[in-house]
C-alpha cells in the first residue's frame, strides 16, 4: 500500500511538470485516499510505526499545490490549514503559513497575507536567516501593493544590507519611484547595477566548462543556466531604467535617459543601446520625429545587436511620412543585419506592396510566416493581398487563421464576412456579421449591413429589427431611415411615416422627394390643409418641381383642394 502511495505521488508530480494539471489533481486525490487507507490499516493492525508521517505530509502538500495550480484556492487553503492541524510534527510544517500567505496574496488579500507571513517569520530559527529574508521580502511586496511604501522600504533596505538580491533591489527602486525620491532612485539604480555586476558569472570559471566539438562554444547545462540568469538580470535593469529615466530631471526629461545611459554603458552596452532606442521612442511620443530619427540613425555607424531594432523604427517613421524609398532602405538594413527577422520581412513586404509589386510582397509575407508561424502582421497583410486579387476563398482561409491567433479581431471578422457576402454565401455572412456586431456592439454600419443582407434573404422581421437598431445608434442613417419608412408606407402606417419623413427633410432639406412623400401621407390621413402647406413649401423652394405641380393638378381635378 505504501508503494502504491509513492507511485501515485510520483505520477501526480510528473503530470504537473508536464502541465497536465487536471490529471495531476486526480492522481493527487487518489494518493491521499490511498494514504488514508494505509493509515487505517496500520492502526487496525496495531503497527502505527509503519505509517510514514513524512509521506503523509508530502501527499497532502502535493494535493494543496495541485489545487493551487488549478486555481481552486479555497480547497488549497483548506488543505494547508488541515496540514497545520494534523501534520504539525512534520519537518517544515511551519512553512504552511507562507503558502497560505501566498494564496491570500494571489487573491489580493494583502493584509491577511502579511499576517500569515509574520506568523511564519516568528517561527523561523536564527540558523535559517536566508528563509527569514525571503519571508520578509514577501511582507515587503504585500506592503508595496497596499501603498505602504515607507514600511516596505524599511524591510527592503534591511534585506539589501544583509542579503542583497536583484529582485529586492528592484522592489526598493519601485518604492522610491512611487514616493518620487529622485536621489534614492539614483542610489538604488547604481546599487542594482553594482549588485548585478557582482552576481555576473566569472568568465575564468566559464572557460573551464566543456565546449561543443562543432562550434567550440559552451553549451553545457551550467552555461545555459548562467545565460538565463544574465538575460533575466538585463531585463531587470532595462525595466528599472525605463521606469526612472523619464522622471529623474524635471527641467529636461531627456537628461534622465542620458544619466541612465552613462551608468549602464561601461558594462551593459546592449541595455544602454536599448535605452537609446527608448529615448527615440519617447521623442516620437512627443511628436519630435526629427530628433528621434537623428538618434536612430546613429545606430547605422554602430556594430550593435540593436541595429535591427533601430532600422525597424526608422522604417516605421519613414513609411508613415510616405517616404517609401527611405523606408525600403531601412527595411533592407534590418534584413542585412538579420535575415531571419520576421518583422523586417513584413516591413520590406509593405514597401513592395505600396510600389505595386504584390507578388514580391506576398512572397516576403509567406517567408515571414515560415520563420514565425504566429506573425500576425504577415498573415493579415497576406489576406489583404488575396482580397485585392479577388481570391476570396484563399483570403478567408488566411483571415480564419488570423482569427485563431487574434480572436474576435473586428477587421479580420469584417473581411471574412465581406468575402462571404461577395461569394454569395449570404446566410454564413450574416452569422459572421452578427459575431462582429457582438464584438463591436455600437457600430451602426454593421447593423445596417445586416439589414441589407436580411433584405437579400427576404427576412422582413430581421430587416426591421436591424434598421431600428441602426437608428438607435445613428438617428440620421439615411439608408436605414429610407428602408424603414418605405416599409411603414407599404403597411399604411402613415402617422409613423410622417415622423420619419419629417426627420428625413431635416437631414436632407434640398431633397424634394421627402416633402412629396410627407404630403402624400397627410393626404392619405385626410389632412388636406397640411398637405397643401407642404406643397406650398415645395413650390417656394423649387417652383419648377414637376412632381409637385402634377400632384396639385390631380388634387384640383379631384376637387380635393383649390389652387
Amino acid at each position: 500500500m505504501k508503494k502504491t502511495v509513492n507511485i501515485l505521488l510520483d505520477s501526480s508530480c510528473h503530470l504537473r511538470e508536464k502541465e497536465k494539471l487536471a490529471k495531476s489533481l486526480d492522481k493527487a486525490k487518489e494518493a491521499v485516499r490511498e494514504d488514508k487507507e494505509f493509515s487505517k490499516f496500520c492502526q487496525s493492525n496495531e503497527v502505527p510505526e509503519l505509517h510514514d508521517i513524512c509521506l503523509s505530509f508530502a501527499v497532502l502538500f502535493n494535493l494543496a499545490i495541485c489545487f493551487e495550480q488549478n486555481e481552486q484556492y479555497d480547497q488549497a487553503m483548506s488543505t494547508y490549514k488541515l496540514m497545520l492541524k494534523t501534520q504539525n510534527s512534520a519537518p517544515n510544517a511551519r512553512n504552511m503559513h507562507v503558502n497560505i500567505g501566498n494564496l491570500y496574496y494571489r487573491q489580493e488579500q494583502y493584509k491577511a497575507a502579511i499576517k500569515e507571513y509574520r506568523i511564519a517569520l516568528d517561527q523561523v530559527p536564527e540558523t535559517q536567516r536566508k528563509m527569514g529574508f525571503l519571508i520578509s521580502s514577501n511582507i515587503g511586496k504585500a506592503l508595496l501593493k497596499l501603498g505602504q511604501y515607507r514600511e516596505a522600504i524599511a524591510i527592503f533596505e534591511t534585506i539589501m544590507s544583509s542579503s542583497p538580491n536583484n529582485e529586492t533591489g528592484f522592489n526598493l527602486l519601485v518604492c522610491y519611484f512611487a514616493l518620487g525620491d529622485k536621489h534614492n532612485m539614483k542610489r538604488s539604480f547604481c546599487s542594482l547595477i553594482g549588485r548585478i555586476l557582482r552576481d555576473s558569472p566569472d568568465e575564468a570559471l566559464l572557460d573551464l566548462a566543456p565546449k561543443t566539438e562543432e562550434t567550440g562554444l559552451h553549451n553545457d547545462p551550467l552555461t545555459q543556466y548562467e545565460a538565463q540568469i544574465q538575460k533575466k538580470t538585463e531585463e531587470t535593469l532595462l525595466t528599472a531604467a525605463r521606469l526612472i529615466a523619464p522622471c529623474l530631471d524635471e527641467s529636461d526629461w531627456s537628461l534622465g535617459y542620458l544619466w541612465v545611459n552613462e551608468q549602464l554603458r561601461p558594462k551593459y552596452d546592449d541595455v544602454a543601446n536599448q535605452m537609446e532606442i527608448e529615448l527615440a521612442l519617447s521623442y516620437i511620443e512627443r511628436h519630435d520625429c526629427h530628433t528621434a530619427i537623428k538618434i536612430l540613425k546613429s545606430f547605422e555607424r554602430k556594430e550593435s545587436t540593436k541595429r535591427t531594432a533601430a532600422a525597424t523604427n526608422l522604417y516605421f517613421l519613414q513609411f508613415q511620412e510616405g517616404k517609401y524609398d527611405e523606408a525600403s532602405r531601412y527595411a533592407d538594413i534590418a534584413l542585412v543585419t538579420n535575415r531571419y527577422n520576421s518583422k523586417a520581412l513584413v516591413n520590406k513586404g509593405n514597401c513592395l506592396f505600396v510600389s505595386g509589386d504584390h507578388e514580391g510582397a506576398s512572397s516576403l509575407y509567406r517567408e515571414a510566416i515560415s520563420l514565425q508561424a504566429n506573425c500576425v502582421e504577415a498573415i493579415y497583410n497576406l489576406g489583404m493581398i488575396s482580397l485585392d486579387k479577388g481570391q476570396l476563398n484563399e483570403a478567408r482561409e488566411v483571415f480564419n487563421k488570423f482569427n485563431v491567433l487574434v480572436p474576435n479581431d473586428p477587421c479580420a471578422m469584417y473581411n471574412i464576412a465581406d468575402s462571404l457576402d461577395e461569394s454569395g454565401d449570404t446566410a454564413i455572412a450574416i452569422e459572421w456579421y452578427e459575431m462582429l456586431g457582438a464584438s463591436v456592439p455600437n457600430d451602426s454600419g454593421i447593423l445596417a449591413r445586416l439589414a441589407e443582407l436580411s433584405t437579400k434573404e427576404n427576412n422582413e422581421g430581421q430587416v426591421i429589427h436591424y434598421n431600428t437598431e441602426t437608428l438607435r445608434r445613428d438617428p440620421v442613417h439615411i439608408e436605414s431611415l429610407n428602408s424603414l419608412v418605405n416599409w411603414l408606407v407599404k403597411n399604411e402606417m402613415f402617422e409613423k411615416s410622417i415622423l420619419m419623413f419629417e426627420r428625413l427633410r431635416l437631414i436632407q432639406p434640398k431633397e424634394g422627394k421627402w416633402a412629396l412623400m410627407l404630403a402624400h401621407c397627410h393626404r392619405r390621413l385626410g389632412n388636406k390643409s397640411q398637405a397643401l402647406e407642404v406643397y406650398k413649401q415645395i413650390y417656394h423652394i423649387d417652383a419648377g418641381n414637376v412632381d409637385c405641380k402634377y400632384c396639385c393638378f390631380v388634387l384640383h381635378v379631384r376637387g380635393e383642394m383649390l389652387i
